[in-house]
């Protein structure tokens, strides 16, 4: 406890220095700081040292909070033993002050700065992403241009095909024998049914790149799906004397879109029959391994060139590829059943 203090301690307080006697030092320290100086003032009885310095502290009369510097020796008798601590405190309270605000300061600066730096990292990815964007929006408009050059393509050919039977069925009629006729009328066929099917292919690709088909699904059973569109190009394999097989083992009903997987099962049917030799077979199961339900559709074809296989599912690639009678393929089919 204070056994003296001078004006000067007593001013920097805001106490009188007679109300300051006997008081105990934690009697006017902040709470907080009472225990700072605790071990350097053990040093001192210890005699591991002879002055100690520190910083805490105080909290004067009026309650307000102030800082001061203390250096702290021992003062001994004629015989050298301890009689009592003499402090020297002095009043750094402005220059802890200013020290809060440069500190304060520097916080807010590395605040700005980090944020200054997000900034700048996100603006610079954001420009990467746009970059991507632009490039990967560039090659989409080459590949549907050359998409739509190729599909232009390939309705000219039955078109042609289409117009110049057409056209010499009406202009030389009586000229042609029954057989002649019916051969123009199953060249003109064929090419219905190749316009038809790229045209539906095409639409239905159109609406699934601009995001108007809806996801519908329902509860159904696969099998009598595959079933229907096995019998839908029953006629068309007839033509090639290939016989179509449906099987499966116990197939339970499932959620699913029928309009999309009916999709991806003509296609796949579609190009089974195409590309199958004559006097084949083509058989479609359906097997349940517990998990999902396997389609599989399996033909006795000509199969896929690697150089073709490394084009499918990219649009725009002009895929030349002719079945077992001449059916020409473009590949938009099986870009859909990827999609679906």
């Amino acid at each position: 406890k204070f056994i003296s203090c001078n004006k000067a301690f007593a001013d920097f307080l805001k106490y009188n220095p007679e109300e300051l006697i006997g008081k105990f030092i934690e009697d006017v320290t902040y709470p907080a700081d009472v225990p700072v100086g605790m071990m350097e003032m053990k040093q001192l009885v210890n005699r591991e040292t002879e002055t100690v310095t520190f910083q805490k502290r105080y909290m004067t009369s009026l309650g307000e909070v102030v800082w001061g510097e203390i250096s702290i020796s021992i003062v001994n008798d004629s015989k050298g033993m301890p009689q009592f601590f003499l402090p020297i405190v002095i009043d750094i309270t402005t220059r802890k002050q200013a020290e809060e605000e440069i500190n304060n300061l520097l916080y807010e600066v590395k605040i700005k700065n980090d944020l200054l730096e997000s900034a700048i990292n996100f603006k610079d990815s954001l420009l990467i992403q746009i970059e991507k964007t632009n490039n990967r929006l560039k090659e989409i408009i080459q590949e549907k241009d050359k998409f739509f050059s190729v599909i232009s393509h390939d309705l000219r050919g039955p078109l042609g095909v289409f117009k110049d039977s057409v056209e010499l069925l009406y202009d030389d009629y009586d000229s042609f024998a029954e057989e002649e006729i019916k051969s123009f009328l199953l060249g003109i066929k064929n090419s219905a049914a190749n316009i038809f099917e790229l045209l539906e292919n095409l639409l239905i690709w159109s609406r699934s790149q601009r995001g108007i088909m809806e996801f519908k699904p329902e509860l159904a059973n696969i099998f009598s799906d595959v079933n229907e569109i096995a019998q839908l190009y029953g006629p068309i394999a007839d033509n090639k004397n290939i016989i179509i097989k449906t099987e499966s083992d116990h197939i339970p009903e499932i959620f699913y879109d029928r309009n999309m997987i009916k999709t991806v099962l003509r296609n796949l049917i579609s190009n089974a029959v195409k590309f199958s030799h004559f006097d084949s077979f083509i058989n479609i199961s359906v097997i349940n391994d517990g998990n999902y339900l396997n389609v599989c559709v399996e033909d006795n074809g000509i199969g896929i060139d690697d150089e073709i296989m490394d084009k499918l599912f990219r649009i725009g690639e002009d895929i030349v590829n002719i079945g077992t009678n001449n059916e020409k393929g473009t590949g938009l089919g099986l870009i859909l059943c990827k999609e679906f």
